[in-house]
């Protein structure tokens, strides 16, 4: 059994007070109800003593507290209070009895907030026992019924929540007491849920976040910020749209990121308006738009910001949501370029190297490489390894350039991973090495390169470094081939037509090498022109032999101006036309067809087309003689020796010119 305890007679007479406060005021509110509920009045005056309680208030404070809406709600009197509770109760009570109810609400509580400021302390943990019990039954009901609760009051949310948070201002004060810290804490949370948070409190909230943040508390941090960033706290605002952008300490959200950032955009926050605009430029987090992407990126570009010039020069060079402009484009360029922005170097370089939209400059594209590449800009180093292999715009140095193409190459650049492996299979630049050509083939191959796919076919045909094996290589041809790849169409057609690891199909080669050709395979289109000439099993089509070598030299490809030639003279799929036969002539001569030489010396000597002259026949006879194995050529040229054509006579050239043919027209015959 507990010791008796022996209480003072100031104790007893503070409980007694405190007791007859208690009954006195459950007696005054009999049968009051809390606003809006079917809660009796009085649970509120208890609450209120019993917050003061745990303050560790005064029994006299406690008192003033469970009767501090008696005079204002009840027919109570402050004469009463005084008579009944004393005078130190009684101007507690009155401290937060409101003097004149004739007065405008607004009015009424600013008095009241201006007298709270200057109260002393005992007073403002009257007052905050008071505000904190109606928070708390505020908050509840707002849990449940929204804003529908503010029909219950004569003053909306919005007159209510100035009034709560400048009270939680004018009680600042007891958030430096240890008694009343927490219960201050728990009063401005309150009031920020109800309320959402103000400008000062925004702050504040941020301020602690990042203490938190310091702390580890990542949660509790991320939390503050997003009540302060719903009080559009423009630095809480942009610190959580990086960390939903990054998916660090929350789930990744770039919806969620774009909306935050671009309240401060619209704002001109210049590191948001970047932010913005290169969310619309991707379409990350937001549907991907051009225009919006240039307006935001623009004013930012003007203030040299290089990540922006060089996405407003992509803008202006391609013509993204404004008008292409060239000129402008490598305006910006440059300057992100000259910031120091590696992908801006790297494309300047590219500019200089082809010569697009500038000067071509191998000096400066090799400059602009070489910076990129410092700061470790993979893009750059292919094309900077290139440059110093072959030694454009710079001293060449291969082995330095493999270096750096091998690098390019670890790093997954696939051109990189192709262009070393050519080089390995075919010794150019570096010592030929079958095995490492294989190992970044398929490097290549794994990265989707096809040409590196049908290289790999190459080396099992040929056996380069492995065992031949032709039923891998068509394997590998068939491969790049189904993704369009124009020269492994092409080695499987040849596979097909040969019967070389695949079972002979010169139906099915055709049917590759016109899928090639028609892609624009120059060797495929001069395949089929061949075939088509009716050699070796294939039915003879003289017009698709012609449009086939017409289509090549369309392409660029010199060789089949002679055959082209011989189907306008001869009338071969084509109507004859020996003018257009004659200009072919002159292109094949061109490029020192000696076959084409003679025909021209022909016609000049038959006066065919051209004006008929003696001397361009010998001169023509005397130029395909001299460039090729040309017995036809060597016999005309004969023919103007002994005939005195456009050359004096003279039997003993002739002579020896005729033996020349015959000896050439036998090694062949002798070959054959």
């Amino acid at each position: 059994m507990a010791e008796d305890v022996v209480l003072t007679e100031l104790e007893i007479e503070e409980n007694d007070l405190l007791t007859r406060a208690i009954a006195y005021a459950v007696a005054m509110h009999r049968g009051g109800l809390r606003k809006g509920t079917s809660i009796p009045y009085i649970v509120h005056p208890l609450e209120v003593l019993n917050n003061l309680f745990l303050m560790n208030a005064d029994k006299k404070l406690m008192a003033a507290g469970v009767l501090h809406d008696t005079v204002e709600d009840t027919a109570a009197t402050m004469e009463d209070i005084v008579v009944l509770f004393g005078k130190e109760v009684a101007d507690l009570v009155s401290s937060h009895t409101e003097k004149d109810k004739s007065l405008p609400w607004r009015e009424r509580k600013q008095i009241a907030l201006e007298h709270l400021a200057t109260a002393t302390k005992r007073e403002q943990m009257l007052v905050f026992a008071d505000k904190l019990s109606n928070m708390r039954a505020i908050y509840k009901d707002y849990k449940e019924l929204g804003d529908d609760l503010w029909k219950r009051f004569n003053q909306g949310k919005e007159q209510q929540a100035w009034y709560y948070r400048a009270g939680l201002k004018a009680l600042g004060e007891l958030a430096g007491y240890s008694e009343t810290r927490c219960f201050y804490e728990e009063f401005a949370k309150l009031v920020d849920d109800v309320f959402g948070v103000d400008a000062q409190s925004a702050g504040n909230l941020y301020n602690e976040a990042q203490l938190l943040k310091e702390k580890g508390n990542y949660d509790e941090a991320i939390d503050l910020l997003k009540k302060a960033a719903q009080a559009e706290n423009i630095k809480a605002m942009m610190e959580l749209g990086y960390l939903y952008y990054t998916g660090e300490h929350v789930p990744l959200d770039k919806e969620k990121a774009f909306k935050l950032f671009l309240k401060p955009a619209m704002g001109n926050n210049i590191e948001a308006m970047f932010n913005v605009g290169m969310a619309y430029f991707y379409g990350e987090g937001c549907e991907q738009d051009y225009k919006k992407a240039y307006e935001f990126l623009y004013p930012v570009a003007q203030t040299g910001v290089a990540e922006a010039q060089y996405n407003v020069a992509i803008c202006l060079n391609f013509g993204y949501g404004v008008e292409a402009d060239g000129e402008k484009a490598m305006a910006y360029l440059k300057k992100a370029a000259d910031k120091g922005l590696a992908a801006a170097q790297h494309s300047l370089a590219e500019r200089y190297f082809y010569g697009d939209v500038i000067d071509k400059n191998l000096e400066k594209a090799f400059e602009y490489y070489s910076q990129a590449v410092k700061q470790g800009y993979v893009a750059s180093y292919n094309n900077f390894g290139s440059m110093l292999i072959l030694g454009q715009g710079c001293e060449q140095d291969i082995i330095a350039g493999h270096v750096w193409l091998e690098k390019s190459a670890e790093a997954g650049e696939v051109n990189a991973q192709y262009g070393l492996a050519k080089h390995y299979l075919s010794g150019e630049y570096i010592e030929q090495d079958y095995g490492k050509a294989m190992h970044w083939f398929r490097k290549a191959a794994e990265n989707g390169n096809t040409d590196a796919i049908c290289s790999i076919g190459v080396m099992y045909e040929h056996g380069y470094g492995v065992a031949p094996d032709a039923k891998k290589a068509v394997e590998c041809y068939q491969m790049a081939a189904n993704e369009d790849n124009l020269p492994a169409m092409f080695n499987l057609a040849c596979c097909y037509y040969a019967g070389n690891g695949v079972k002979l199909n010169k139906k099915r080669a055709i049917y590759y090498f016109t899928e090639a050709a028609e892609a624009g395979d120059i060797d495929s289109m001069i395949f089929l022109a061949e075939a088509y000439n009716g050699d070796d099993g294939v039915e003879q089509d003289l017009e698709k032999r012609y449009e086939w070598l017409k289509a090549a030299m369309e392409s660029g490809d010199e060789s089949i101006y002679y055959n082209l030639g011989k189907c306008y003279e001869m009338g071969s799929g084509t109507l004859r036309n020996e003018r257009m036969a004659l200009e072919c002539f002159f292109l094949a001569a061109k490029n020192g067809d000696c076959h084409a030489m003679n025909d021209i010396g022909i016609y000049f000597a038959n006066g065919c087309v051209v004006e008929k002259s003696e001397t361009e026949a010998f001169n023509w006879f005397k130029k395909a003689a001299a460039n090729g194995d040309n017995a036809d050529a060597i016999n005309n040229l004969a023919t103007c020796y002994e005939n005195g054509i456009g050359v004096d006579v003279d039997y003993e050239e002739a002579l020896r010119l005729r033996f020349e043919a015959l000896k050439l027209e036998g090694n062949k015959n002798g070959s054959e």
